[in-house]
């Protein structure tokens, strides 16, 4: 079996993108129309194109409407049971009620970033949104430097690590391991909640990080992976092994001479096809996020 496009490939082709144009002009995805073309138009073969056209269909988008709608569902859903303990009652608007009060609710959200990365990075980003779009006080948030400050001085009892994407699960355990945060500390519950999340990255981040529990609005699986054999079986009707996808993958990067090596599926080879309206996780195909004079991206890559 090889990458020859099946009988079907040019109605596919064909239909992926009138999907695509009419999510982008209803603003559904909220991508720049040029920006999106500029991406299309680097494939050029009825191969590249169709492969193209998996990528596309393969495609976990959230525009900025729907990721702070994942939001809500999260601090009104399974945060919000979580936190129970600390709130006044069981409604599911007690958190972000909590959190747009003047009292203290002994809750502090903290965005996932280090001292010596740039400002730009997602952590701060998605805390300003939802900071917006709740009205949460400002007094509630917190730097992760200050968090020690904040358990002994200011009585906190809940901690919230704020960010947009959990992948593999090393990057965030990175982070508290820098940061040599006292996560076994009994008195506080610590929480890590991502809007998204990987299954695989929960699983994997459970014995790193046993103190800490992780919830988010939306897990992915295990046949969200690009070059999945469920993938290539549901894309293609079993026409394209994901075997001779990756191949053909892999001599397409080569052809482009994109700087790729090692790292041709995302971080930790996670094989992902994820994008925000802010940025694309470093843990999906980097022909989504990667920006050279060789390559146009489709997305911002995750800072």
């Amino acid at each position: 079996m090889a990458f020859d496009v099946p009988e079907f490939g040019a109605d596919f082709i064909d239909r992926v993108a009138r999907r695509v144009d009419c999510l982008i002009t209803l603003n559904l995805w909220d991508i720049p129309k040029d920006r999106f073309e500029g991406w299309i138009s680097q494939f050029h073969t009825g191969q590249e194109r169709f492969f193209a056209s998996c990528v596309l269909d393969s495609l976990i988008y959230r525009s900025k409407r729907q990721f702070v709608a994942a939001s809500e569902a999260l601090y009104r859903g399974e945060l919000a049971r979580e936190l129970r303990a600390h709130l006044k009652s069981n409604s599911d608007v007690a958190l972000i009620n909590a959190l747009r009060g003047r009292s203290d609710p002994g809750i502090r959200l903290v965005p996932v970033i280090k001292k010596n990365d740039p400002p730009t990075k997602s952590g701060p980003l998605v805390l300003r949104i939802i900071q917006k779009h709740f009205g949460i006080i400002d007094r509630w948030t917190i730097w992760p430097w200050e968090i020690d400050h904040a358990l002994t001085k200011e009585h906190v009892k809940a901690i919230v690590f704020v960010d947009d994407f959990l992948g593999s699960g090393d990057q965030f355990d990175e982070f508290l391991r820098n940061q040599n945060l006292p996560t076994n500390h009994t008195n506080v519950t610590w929480l890590y909640a991502p809007v998204m999340a990987s299954h695989e990255g929960m699983e994997k981040l459970r014995p790193m990080q046993p103190h800490v529990l992780v919830v988010a609005a939306e897990v992915l699986q295990g046949f969200h992976k690009f070059f999945s054999a469920d993938n290539w079986q549901l894309l293609t009707n079993g026409k394209i092994s994901e075997t001779d996808a990756r191949k053909f993958y892999e001599d397409l990067l080569r052809a482009r001479n994109l700087p790729f090596t090692g790292h041709e599926y995302g971080h930790s080879d996670m094989e992902l096809c994820v994008g925000f309206e802010h940025s694309s996780p470093d843990n999906s195909l980097p022909i989504l996020w990667h920006q050279d004079s060789l390559w146009n991206s489709l997305f911002d890559p995750r800072l």
